[in-house]
């Protein structure tokens, strides 16, 4: 696992979010709905920091939500193929096509001896592809999706089979709110035995709103436009970032 996101996932998370604010052409929103608004209550208006019920409804009741394989592991180690983010998880529940994930993420940035250890308590649906809901233990950070809509055909994973999923998901900091909008298509593009190759292609704004000095909301928004690869584990149940290596795994039942 591990924003996952570049599109909706959680692979990485930390790392998809400050790759999208390193890499828009941000534009002041001088005319934002938010502009008239205290910082106060513009952030109130985020207070439960929770996925709304109708939309864990309607995961729960979309055909193609519910035809993405059932994670097939207890625990799971992982680490990015360049060793910079390791991360391992307890699969504490599964039920209506949501799992939850509970443990740990660590980022060690190249050529320094220095690690960030965050506790994570995680949910997603989806083969592991949408991150629901996301609560951060050591930072108190939240994330929670905010609306989804699924297309498409693309469970069961076969070459050919595609999907669209469009999605709006909050990222909650002290001092900052970052809302994502995506408009994604998926298409499954090859296999290697019980392994399926997946491609998306997600486009939209991000946008990035904190507070000013005087108290009042700066808003900042610019475009979206990435492509990432991905692979779905069959033996697994599970779909991760094409650059993330699996390094432990205890399988349910074992």
């Amino acid at each position: 696992p591990g924003e996952r996101d570049a599109m909706l996932h959680h692979i990485p998370l930390r790392n998809a979010l400050h790759a999208a604010v390193a890499g828009l052409g941000l534009l002041l929103l001088a005319a934002s709905p938010c502009a008239a608004k205290s910082w106060t209550s513009f952030r109130a208006d985020f207070a439960s920091a929770q996925t709304p019920a109708a939309v864990l409804d309607y995961l729960k009741r979309n055909p193609q939500a519910q035809a993405a394989p059932a994670p097939q592991f207890v625990d799971i180690r992982t680490e990015t193929s360049d060793g910079v983010v390791a991360e391992s998880y307890t699969l504490t529940g599964f039920a209506g096509g949501i799992g939850t994930l509970e443990g740990m993420r660590e980022e060690q940035p190249p050529g320094t001896t220095l690690s960030n250890a965050e506790e994570l308590s995680m949910t997603l649906t989806f083969g592991g592809l949408v991150l629901v809901s996301m609560q951060n233990k050591t930072t108190g950070e939240a994330v929670f999706l905010r609306r989804i809509e699924l297309g498409g055909n693309l469970f069961p994973a076969a070459k050919g089979h595609t999907g669209t999923m469009k999605y709006e998901r909050v990222h909650l900091k002290a001092n900052q709110v970052i809302e994502e909008i995506r408009d994604c298509t998926l298409a499954w593009t090859g296999q290697d035995g019980d392994d399926h190759a997946l491609v998306s292609h997600c486009t939209g704004v991000t946008r990035i709103s904190g507070p000013k000095p005087n108290g009042s909301v700066l808003t900042l928004e610019g475009p979206y436009d990435a492509t990432s690869s991905m692979v779905l584990h069959g033996d697994l149940g599970w779909i991760f970032d094409a650059n993330t290596r699996v390094l432990d795994v205890k399988h349910a039942g074992d």
